[in-house]
């Protein structure tokens, strides 16, 4: 048997019953009729409330002056104040897979039931495999995403929706409108983000030879993986690597002493200018020579004169050497003074990895071993990829019971939430990330780490 949560159904946009209404009644008067259209799927009441009622507002009757018509009668009646919410989705179908990417079978569409929260579903026809969920709505008949495979035995101990079952058969709490599936995704999430950031270099998030990309000639950077922890350091970094070989790490001063001269082209440039216009110039020569790289191929340029002002090099010969020889597109890199050859060392700021010295190759890929930041959850099928965790089972019955006491904020002297910092704190003692502390690198007689 698998339990889906109903909740997923929800659309979060709520208005309330005006005034009491009779079952048999075609029609409901609401607080507000803001964004309630025609042809839409009602919720009355709550998901799990006794005398809940799914129904749909009329295909061509649009609610006014805070009237909705319904497309049928109403089978209940309801008091005034009860909560009017627009749902996505008034159905869940139910498929099956022999492997988490296997060819997905339909193995039922099940109408939800608004007094439940939760729709349980009993499989008498599969003994293995995988079960995939996806919420229709029957108006427009379009499909949510597929849950994450939930195996046939259930769900795994370190995912989402065990560790929420858990919590709540150990509290005796259920789902309702003050704690809905949404709250409790929002509340493992804050609480990954308060491990992870207790410890930098955590085993779990250890990524290796990641393909950050492949730089052409005249390129000095690439940008980050966006799964990295530290965006402006290298303090995620286990190791940069192109064609086997580890480059060094340098700060972004010593960076400075080993790149040339950078800028890029603000205005195109056609074969045989005599004057190129860059982004700026203040650090170039006066007089001298700029490099430009076009599809992989390296241009000496050289100018007489230099108008920091409007950044426009002169002087340019208007054919022969030192000339324009080919079109120069906006943003294309400018060098001077710059060193190409195998690099050798790197440094990180600004989201972005920066070589040195430029690349003499085309398309090498850059490796990198780094610490990753957490995988935000948003499905009971996610792994909970912390140290432990069973720290989660703790950190959330801590949650639920805050909820439930409508305390403001967790309690911090709650026994569960003592057990979850007891874990994280042990977790953080015994670990261990495999890795060796990268080794002192001198660069022009000085050392860095």
């Amino acid at each position: 048997m698998i339990s889906i949560s109903n909740e997923l159904g929800l659309f979060q946009e709520k208005t309330a019953l005006k005034e009491d209404v009779d079952k048999g009644a075609n029609t409901i008067k609401v607080l507000s009729i803001a964004r309630f259209d025609a042809n839409k799927i009602l919720l009355i009441g709550s998901f799990g409330d006794e005398g809940a009622e799914i129904i749909k507002i009329h295909p061509t009757t649009a609610p006014s002056n805070n009237i909705i018509t319904l497309v049928s009668t109403l089978i209940k009646s309801h008091s005034q104040s009860v909560q009017v919410t627009i749902l996505d989705y008034d159905q869940i179908e139910i498929s099956h897979s022999l492997t988490e990417t296997g060819t997905k079978t339909l193995l039922s569409l099940e109408t939800l039931n608004p007094e439940n929260e939760t729709l349980n579903f009993d499989d008498t026809s599969q003994t293995s495999g995988y079960y995939f969920v996806r919420y229709k709505n029957s108006i427009s008949n379009d499909f949510s995403s597929y849950t994450d495979p939930i195996p046939y035995s259930g769900w795994r101990q370190n995912t989402v929706g065990y560790a929420i079952q858990y919590a709540l058969r150990d509290t005796g709490y259920s789902l309702d409108e003050r704690m809905d599936i949404t709250m409790l995704f929002g509340a493992l999430n804050r609480m990954l983000r308060n491990v992870r950031g207790r410890l930098r270099r955590w085993s779990n998030y250890q990524e290796f030879d990641y393909i950050v990309g492949a730089l052409q000639r005249g390129d000095n950077r690439i940008k980050l993986p966006e799964t990295i922890y530290d965006k402006n350091s290298n303090k995620s970094i286990l190791s940069v690597k192109i064609d086997e070989k580890k480059l060094s790490y340098i700060d972004k001063q010593a960076y400075d002493t080993q790149i040339g001269t950078n800028t890029q082209i603000k205005i195109s440039a056609s074969i045989g200018d005599t004057s190129i216009v860059l982004e700026n110039t203040n650090d170039l020569d006066d007089d001298g020579t700029i490099t430009v790289y076009n599809n992989n191929i390296r241009y000496s340029i050289t100018y007489t004169t230099n108008d920091k002002e409007t950044g426009t090099l002169g002087g340019i010969p208007a054919s022969g050497d030192g000339s324009i020889t080919v079109t120069l597109d906006v943003n294309l890199n400018v060098w001077q003074d710059e060193s190409e050859g195998l690099p050798q060392y790197y440094t990180i700021f600004d989201g972005y990895l920066y070589i040195a010295p430029l690349t003499q190759y085309d398309n090498k890929n850059i490796m990198l071993d780094f610490y990753s930041d957490i995988d935000s959850i948003d499905s009971e099928g996610d792994i909970l990829t912390g140290p432990r965790p069973d720290m989660a089972f703790f950190y959330l019955k801590a949650y639920m019971r805050s909820i439930k006491e409508d305390e403001s904020e967790m309690n911090l002297n709650d026994s569960d939430y003592y057990e979850f910092n007891r874990i994280t704190l042990e977790a953080v003692r015994k670990e261990s990330s495999g890795q060796r502390k990268g080794r002192k690198v001198p660069i022009n007689s000085i050392i860095y780490k």
